[in-house]
This record gives structure tokens, sequence and C-alpha cells, in this order.
């Protein structure tokens, strides 16, 4: 037995090591084959014979397993008709009978079960199996087991040990194939793998090549386009500077000009007083010549009357010397009472232009105004009486230049000449200038004349003045005694005058001299201000070419940026297209949505000290005085009147510096005062000005010329935007309340997210005050807490994207975008959100205000939300909602007004259409309508049924009495077929419920 196991195992290893033996060969095959692949690797490859090869291996493996089936199920059929033959053979069914009836005989019962195990029948084993144990079952028992199992045991062997001998042979031919096969299927796609990564390789290395070459070509280009650049940077620099050369030249030289101009009027100016004061100096001339031949009659007559004694000629001679005492007091006061008349016309003009003049004059310094508010709010309540204010005042000196060289020995000596020519005592007297004068005075005549022929003029003038007026006078005389007197008087006088005339010559002459050489300055004068006219001519030419260039280079330069932007694009296309290739061929990367970083921003102030609600009756009192003031009486004024003589405009840096510092001085100030959140832009700023100058004329003043500054530049966005929050344009282009405290929100919002971006420096005194873009889109999406659609956003976040500018210092890679551009958007859908709001809250909101006050109070407001919004009701929550926006007072109690109401229902989502026809049981508002006409028909019995159930309620008088009111302004309402449908079913649902 034991030889026989031996030489079974032996014949069963037999396979085993063959199968491994071949095994072996095969991987030493299929090795050889690998090293030879790699160094003999055809080309090319035929993958449809590979594919064609692999498809008929799979038709054959099927054919395989449907032959298995059917020699399975022939068996099958094989076996059972055995069975049926066994059963069908009388003996041994009998003998199967006396089994179970007598003890078994024991060798009948080996013999049954040997002739079957050693039957050799044309059946398969496998049937002769099952008959061989179902005998074994029945023929086993206490005295035959230990035989029977030996023999069992040995047909068991045997059977293995003839079966499993072929059954091994088969199974090693079998997986020696399969595994041939398999290692040769193997072989052939490692085969075709090792060639297309051959292939791809070469394709890498082909490609990698091109883009090197493309690469290398595009740095080369990128080299000479950047010292393209640097170059024309240079010569724009270089273009610059001389074009700030020439601004600094021009500048010198206008102001040059400006002081030359100053100095010729100022000449001007007194040539003309010393014309008038020659003519004065004639006019006197004349008069004294006058006066001697005046007091030389009245002596002569004196002479007469004393020889004839006549009382009536001294009479007649008194009542002529009153005559001319009096008309010489006359022609002394008529140039004063001109004087008076012109002073006074000039005091009016004065008057009416003194506003504006005050208004140039005041000089705007907002350092000061800061350190002086700071200063004052260090001052506590117990220090007000110690305090005491300090004017500070700021002096500006404007230093000019004086040319001293040009002041010689000559010009002092003619100058104090000319001064102690005009010490001669005056006279108030005024005459017309006559044209021979005129032409005298005239520069250009005093230039040709000579000095001898200028005396000679002045001689005939005096003399023509004088002596030619002064002869008819002395002969009307009629009396040959006078004549003689009066020639003797004459030649008396001639020596004196004839001094005096000398005496006049030679001041004139110094005066006349001194005027020449003024002209002359005059002359040099506009010989420089022509040159430098023609210079700074010259100039403006110069720098207009130089501007032109300049706008050429900067064309170049920017499309070279263009250029090398466009070539930078390339070559990281370039690169990311190696590394995805070199990386996979096969896979194309796919860039995720960013998700929005930030979540809900709270606008609402959180109280720290929960309130608690005011019961019916009670009042609350709140300080409304920021809003009585002058600011829009001022701004009305400004708007009605054009203050054309205005000057002392802000300078535009200024002006956009105080807009930021306005709007973050009211974001701080509101936040400790809420109080200040229902303030307009215009009454704060009035406001903050009171609280620094303390005056209110002088804060009108800084009001009224920051207003008119703002007008000035209001085309710049920026400070239209500033504009329109302070009501400076029509009424239907400028922001509300609400708007600014949307914009102030959106302000803070951007400042404080420090994680997104980089904040731009230096942004309060551009023109634009841009943010980060990733800022602004942060703030985009958190605007879908203040229901905005998600069409909205998606308009914004695309018009923003149109808007994306690239940042100049290249802080922020994703760009930047003009902040008041973006609230524009916003602020617009905001109003129209808002006024949509309108057109279903207006029913909720006549609800409650039945007697057409235009408000809504904390009771009202409570119960709204009650019965129409029950699933939101929080009295805790909507108390404190309306007491922080709550913007009227009537009667020191709290209200809301419409568009409040309709901002506090568009963010909170309240009374809805749907919300309203719940409420009322109504599918729509149709069905509202036919509801109201049927409580209109039966309104009368309605009516006297609530009244009874009113007077027979128990309640306290004052509540009854307030819902009799209520009922009583229902029935007057529906009486008079009211417009308002919807409204009055909202009010008298309410009534009922409440009224219960």
């Amino acid at each position: 037995m034991n030889e026989v196991r031996n030489n079974n195992n032996t014949k069963a290893q037999q396979p085993f090591l063959h199968t491994k033996n071949s095994s072996k060969q095969y991987s030493i095959k299929s090795e050889n084959r690998i090293k030879t692949s790699h160094t003999d690797l055809p080309k090319s490859i035929d993958t449809q014979k590979i594919m064609n090869d692999f498809y008929d291996q799979c038709k054959k493996r099927q054919r395989t397993q449907n032959f298995i089936h059917q020699r399975n199920k022939s068996q099958q059929m094989q076996c059972d008709s055995l069975m049926q033959s066994i059963d069908s053979f009388p003996s041994f069914r009998n003998q199967i009978k006396t089994t179970h009836n007598s003890p078994p005989n024991k060798y009948l019962l080996f013999n049954t079960c040997e002739k079957i195990l050693h039957q050799k029948s044309n059946g398969s084993k496998r049937i002769q199996t099952k008959q061989a144990e179902k005998l074994f079952m029945q023929q086993i028992n206490q005295n035959n087991r230990a035989e029977l199992l030996l023999k069992i045991e040995q047909y068991i062997r045997d059977f293995f040990t003839e079966e499993c001998r072929e059954m091994a042979n088969l199974f090693d031919t079998f997986m020696r194939e399969l595994n041939y096969q398999i290692s040769d299927q193997k072989y052939q796609l490692t085969l075709q793998e090792k060639q297309l990564e051959i292939q791809k390789i070469d394709e890498i290395i082909r490609m990698n090549n091109n883009h090197v070459w493309a690469h290398e070509d595009m740095e080369k280009q990128l080299v000479s386009l950047k010292s393209q650049n640097m170059n024309q940077s240079n010569l724009i620099q270089k273009n610059d500077n001389d074009i700030k050369d020439l601004q600094t030249k021009i500048n010198q030289q206008k102001h040059q000009l400006e002081q030359k101009q100053n100095e010729i009027l100022i000449k001007n100016r007194k040539i003309k007083e010393l014309g008038y004061e020659v003519l004065q100096l004639q006019r006197k001339l004349d008069y004294l010549e006058n006066k001697a031949l005046k007091d030389h009659r009245q002596s002569t007559q004196q002479m007469r009357y004393s020889i004839f004694q006549s009382q009536q000629i001294g009479s007649n001679s008194n009542l002529s010397q009153q005559g001319n005492t009096t008309s010489n007091k006359e022609n002394k006061f008529t140039p004063l009472i001109e004087e008076q008349q012109e002073d006074s016309s000039l005091s009016i003009t004065e008057q009416e232009d003194e506003e504006e003049k005050e208004l140039n004059q005041i000089e705007f310094n907002t350092e000061r105004i800061v350190e002086t508010r700071e200063k004052e709010s260090q001052v506590g309540q117990d220090l007000i009486i110690n305090y005491t204010t300090i004017k500070e005042v700021q002096t500006q000196l404007n230093l000019t230049d004086k040319k001293f060289d040009d002041l010689t020995q000559d010009i002092c000596e003619q100058a104090i000449n000319f001064i102690e020519f005009l010490n001669i005592p005056k006279d108030k007297i005024e005459s017309d200038l006559t044209q021979a004068n005129i032409q005298f005075l005239n520069i250009n005549t005093i230039d040709k004349l000579s000095e001898e022929e200028i005396i000679k003029f002045v001689d005939q003038q005096i003399s023509q003045s004088g002596i030619q007026q002064n002869t008819p006078s002395l002969v009307r005389q009629p009396s040959m005694r006078t004549n003689m007197k009066r020639a003797s008087i004459i030649f008396d006088k001639q020596p004196i005058q004839n001094q005096q005339t000398s005496i006049n010559n030679s001041k004139v002459k110094s005066m006349l001299t001194f005027i020449k050489f003024q002209g002359i300055k005059l002359l040099q004068l506009e010989n420089n201000v022509k040159e430098s006219n023609s210079t700074i001519e010259d100039l403006k030419m110069i720098n207009n070419n130089l501007l032109l260039q300049n706008k050429e280079l900067k064309d170049q330069n920017s499309k070279l940026i263009d250029q090398i932007t466009n070539l930078h694009i390339k070559v990281s296309d370039l690169e990311n297209q190696i590394m995805s290739d070199a990386m996979d061929l096969n896979q194309v990367l796919s860039q995720q949505d960013k998700k929005p970083l930030n979540q809900k921003v709270n606008t609402l102030a959180q109280r720290k000290n929960k309130k608690t609600a005011p019961q019916l009756g009670q009042k609350v009192t709140i300080s409304y005085d920021f809003q009585k003031n002058q600011s829009k009486q001022l701004i009305e004024k400004i708007k009605s009147k054009t203050m054309g003589k205005f000057s002392n405009f802000l300078p535009l840096k200024l002006v956009l510096k105080m807009i930021s510092t306005f709007y973050l001085e009211k974001i701080t100030n509101q936040k400790e005062n809420k109080l200040l959140r229902d303030q307009d832009m215009s009454a704060y700023i009035y406001n903050y000005y009171l609280q620094q100058f303390g005056y209110t004329k002088v804060t009108e003043q800084r009001f009224m010329i920051l207003v008119l500054s703002i007008k000035k530049y209001i085309q710049i966005v920026r400070v239209n935007m500033f504009a329109k929050f302070m009501n400076l344009l029509e009424e239907k282009s400028n922001y509300r309340v609400e708007e600014l405290q949307r914009y102030l929100e959106a302000l803070e919002y951007v400042q404080n997210i420090q994680n997104l971006g980089i904040a731009i420096k230096d942004n309060e005194q551009e023109q634009k005050h841009y943010i980060p873009y990733v800022r602004a889109l942060a703030y985009l999406g958190q605007l879908q807490n203040f229901n905005f659609t998600q069409e909205e956003l998606n308009y914004l976040k695309q018009d923003l994207e149109n808007q994306k500018e690239n940042d100049p210092k290249n802080i922020n890679k994703a760009g930047i975008v003009d902040f008041d551009l973006l609230m524009i958007r916003v602020l617009t859908i905001f109003r129209n959100n808002v006024e949509k709001t309108k057109l279903y809250v207006i029913n909720a909101f006549a609800a409650c205000d039945l007697d057409g006050n235009g408000m809504c109070n904390l009771d009202e407001w409570l119960l709204l939300i009650r019965h129409i919004e029950p699933d939101k009701f929080d009295e805790d929550k909507f108390e404190e909602i309306f007491e922080e926006y709550a913007d009227l007072l009537e009667d020191d109690e709290k209200n809301l007004s419409f568009d409040r109401f309709s901002i506090l229902c568009m963010e909170h989502e309240l009374f809805s259409d749907a919300q309203q026809n719940k409420f009322l049981k109504v599918k729509s508002n149709a069905d509202a309508e036919q509801k109201f006409e049927q409580l209109k028909e039966n309104w009368i019995q309605i009516y006297t049924e609530q009244l009874k159930r009113l007077n027979e309620i128990k309640m306290e008088e004052i509540d009854k009495q307030k819902w009799q009111k209520i009922l009583a302004v229902l029935d007057r309402k529906i009486a008079q077929e009211h417009n308002s449908k919807k409204p009055l079913l909202i009010a008298f649902k309410i009534f009922l419920e409440e009224s219960k």
C-alpha cells in the first residue's frame, strides 16, 4: 500500500514539476524576448492583428465552455436513466426490502457494493460513485461497519489514484498552454506599451525642443522689447523733466510778467494822479490870479467909496461882497458834496458784494480744525467754568522781490523835488480836462518834446488861462482912473508874478522830467513784457511739441506693454503645456470654482442689555435736535442763487480728502450715537462744523464754501455721489438716508476685510476710490443677506468683471475696482427692490395706518407681525429693530415712515402677497376683492353685531373706546367705497382677532 501511495505521489508530482519547469522556461523565454524587444523594437505594431487574435481566443474559450456544459448535461441524463433502470429492476428492489425486514447479510452487502464499485460500464464514474454512496448508507450497520469502511477507503484511494493522474496530466497540459497564451498576450501588451511610451517620449522631446526654441525666441524678443521700453521710458522721463523745467520757467516768466504788469498798473495810476495834480495846480494858479484881481478891485472900490462918502454906494458894495463870499463858499463845498455822493454809491455796491468778499477772504485749514476739535473734546463738564477759548490766528506773508539796483541818485532827487512840489496847499476844485491837456499828458508826445518846448507850452497855458481871462474883467471898468490904477497895480504886481511863475516853472520842469523818466521806464517794461510774451509763446510751442511727442511715446509704450504681456501669456501657456504633457498627456486639468470666503456679516448693531418692551400708553422720548439746523436752508439758497463773484474755492485734493474724512467720521460717530443713523450728510457736516467752530456765522461760511467747492467739481464721480448724499442735485437724483447707510456699511465692510487683498494706501485724495477686486467680490457675495436675487448678483459680478482694472503698483494681482461705480450699481438695484416691495407692503402699511398720517408706531408694527407673520414673530427682536430704525417722532413717540417700513419688510421678508392672502384665507387678490364686496354688502349687519359685542365685553373703558374708534374708522372708509380694499380686509380681521 505504501509503495502504491508513493508511486501515486510521484506520478502526481510529475505534472507539477513539469508545469514548474515549463513556467521557468517560459519566464526565461519571455525575459529574452523583452530584452530583444528593447534592442530590436519595430517602429510600428499591427494593433488590428493583436485584437483579432484576442477575439479568436475568446471565441475558442467560449466554445470550450459550451462543450463542457453539454458534456455535463449528457452525464446528468445518463445518471437519470441509470437510476430509472435500477428502480425498475425487481430483484434489486426486493433485496432492498429484505434488508429492511431481516438483518443484512454481510456477504450479500459486500458483493453488491463490490459489484457496483468494480462495475465497468459505459456510464460515468460519477454515477457509480453516487450509487455506491447510496448503497453504503443503506447497508452500513454495527456488524459490517469496519469492513465496509476499509472497502470504501480502498475504493476511494484507487479511484483518486486512477482519476487524478489523468486529470493532473490534462490540467498540466491545459495550464501550460494557458500560461503560454497569457504570457504571449502579456508580452504583446508590454511590447505595445513600451512602443507607445517610446513614441510619447519622442513626441514630448520634439515638443519640448520646439517649446524651448520658441521660449528662447520669445525671451530674446522680450529682452529687446524691455530694452526698447527702457529707452522709451528714459526718453519719456527726460521729456517729462524738460517739460517740468519749461513749466518752471514759464511759471517764473508768468510771475515776473504779473509783477511787471502790477508795476505798470501802479505807475499808470500814479501818472494819472500826477496828471490830475497838474490840472489842479493849473486851476490853483487861475484861482490865485482871479483872487488877486478881485482883491485889487475891492481895494479900488473901497478907495472910491471913501472919496465919495456915499452910503448907497457903500451898501451896494457890501451886498456885492456878500454875494462874492457866498459864491466862493458854494464853490468850495460843491466838490465835498459830490465826493459824499460818490462815497454813498460805493458803500451800497460794497454792501451787495460784502458776503462774497468775506467768503473769498476765508482760509480753510482742516488740520487746525481737527486739532481744535481734539482739544475741545478733552474738556469735561467740571472744567467748563474755568475754560477759556483760545483764538488761533494764521498769517500768510507773501514776499515780493525788489530791484534796488534800479534806484539812482538822480531818481531820488527828482522824487524829492516832486514830493516838495506836491506839498502845496490844495483846494477842492474840479474841472473837466481839455483835449489839449489830454494830448499833453500822453506819454508818447512827452517823449518827442524837449524840456524847453514843454515849459513854453506850460507858460502858454498859464498865460491863456490867467491873463487873457482876467483882461476882459478889467476892460469893463469905465473910468480912466480905475484903468490907471489897474495899470499901476499890474506893473507893481508883475515882478511878483514873474518870480512866482519862475518857481512854478522849475517845479513843473522837475515834475515833467520825472514823468518823462517814468514813461521811459514804462516803455522799457512794455518791451520786456513783449519779449517775455514772445518767449512764453515759444515755450508754449515747444511744450505742445513735447506733449505730442510724449503722447506718441506713451502710445508706443502702451503698445509695447501689450505686446510684452501677450508674450508673457504665451510663454506661460507654453510652460503650462510642457508641464502638463510631461505629467500626463491624457489628462486635462479642471479648475474648481471658488466658494465665497466670507460668511454673512451682521450689519445690525447688537445690544448688550436687553430692553423691555414699552407698555401701552408709554411714550419713548428722543432728541432730534440734530435735524434742526440751517443746512437745508443754506443748500436751497445756493441752489437758487448764482454766486458769480465767488472765487475762494477749495482745492480738489482737499475736497476729496474731506469727503473721505466725513465718511469715516460718520461711521464712527453713529456707532457711538445711533441717532445719527437717521441724519443726512448735509446736516451731519453742518453739526460737525458747529462743534469745531462754535459760532453760527463761521459755521455757515465754512459750510457754504464746502458746498460751492463741491458744485464746482461735481462732474467727478466721487464728488457727484457725495453731492447726492448732501441733496445738492434734483430730488429724484439724490440718495436717501437708507441708501447712505448702505454705502457706509459697504465702505466699512471692505475696509475691515484684512485677509482679502491689500488695501491701497494714499487713496484719500484721488479722484477714484479704488479697492481690491477680491474685497468687492466678497461684498457682492454677502448681498444675499439683503434679498438680492441670483440674477441681480450675476449682473453685478459681470459688471464688476468689466470694471476691473490692473493694479499699477502690481500689489493686488486680481486687480482693483472703483468703489463708487460699484456702489452706484448696488444702490440702483437696492432702490428698485424697495420700489417693488412698496407695491405689496402698502396694503399692510395702510391696514395699520387707518388715520392716514403716513406713520406706523411700535404697537401697530408688532400687531401686524403677530397676525400676518406668526411664524417669524419674536417680540424682543422686532421691537429692537423698530427702536433702531424708527425715523419719525410725533408727540415724543417714535414711528416708522413708509420708506423705512418698506426697507425693513424687504430685508426681513415680511408681509408678502402670499402671506397676506394666507392671513385672509384667499388664493389671490381677485378673491380678496370678492370677499371685500361680500363684507360690504353685509356691513350694516356686521357693524351692529360688532358694536353690540364690544358693549357686552367686559374690558376697561379706555380699551373699549379705542376699539370703538377703530370700528368707526372702518365703518367710514367702507361706506365711502374706499379704493384700498385689501388693507380694510386685513384691518377688519385684525380687529376681530384682537377684540375677542
